[in-house]
């Protein structure tokens, strides 16, 4: 299996933050597959002043059955670990926690943060729009925008604060999420 990996260098006042984005291989086999194993899950709105989500999993039971976990677990974490393996030479990638997130119209998530994980990775399986990609809050006060497609996986610092913007589109953005430490 080819692994593309594209390495995002954001230099501010001589610190350097490595983001990856990651090309996830046969995204289009996946896709529908997850999508039908997300909605498995009872519907669990999350809505508060910093983000209202209409469907996710995130505060449910870590021992309820998530068929998109396994489905993930199997067929997209490989190349994925295999990615951060390679990069940062070490011998094992944990997950920490995995959730979704479908963002219906009107729907947002405010800049927030992943404490007590090395990483952040957002896989964009649904991207109605380009103007609704994660928007990373960087040190220097700026705010980035990784150039991505539906099918891709960024992976950034835990500690750096990102949003979902408002879903001004009339379709759903759905993302995978999970936190992730390098051992």
């Amino acid at each position: 299996m080819v692994i593309t990996i594209l390495l995002v260098l954001v230099i501010i006042k001589n610190i350097i933050i490595k983001m990856y984005i990651f090309k996830t291989p046969n995204f289009k086999q996946h896709k529908k597959k997850l999508i039908n194993l997300i909605y498995k899950i009872p519907l669990n709105p999350l809505i508060t002043e910093a983000e209202k989500i209409s469907h996710q999993d995130y505060n449910l039971p870590r021992e309820m059955n998530r068929e998109y976990w396994k489905y993930f677990y199997k067929h997209l974490l490989p190349f994925y670990e295999q990615g951060m393996l390679k990069i940062f030479k070490h011998n094992q990638v944990k997950i920490i926690d995995m959730w979704f997130q479908i963002y219906k119209p009107k729907d947002f998530h405010l800049f927030h943060t992943h404490p007590r994980a090395h990483f952040t990775n957002v896989l964009f399986l649904q991207l109605p729009k380009k103007t609704l990609k994660t928007e990373i809050h960087l040190p220097d006060e700026k705010i980035w925008v990784p150039e991505i497609d539906e099918g891709d996986m960024i992976t950034f610092p835990a500690y750096l604060r990102h949003q979902s913007p408002i879903n001004d589109s009339n379709e759903d953005k759905i993302i995978i999420s999970f936190n992730t430490d390098i051992l």
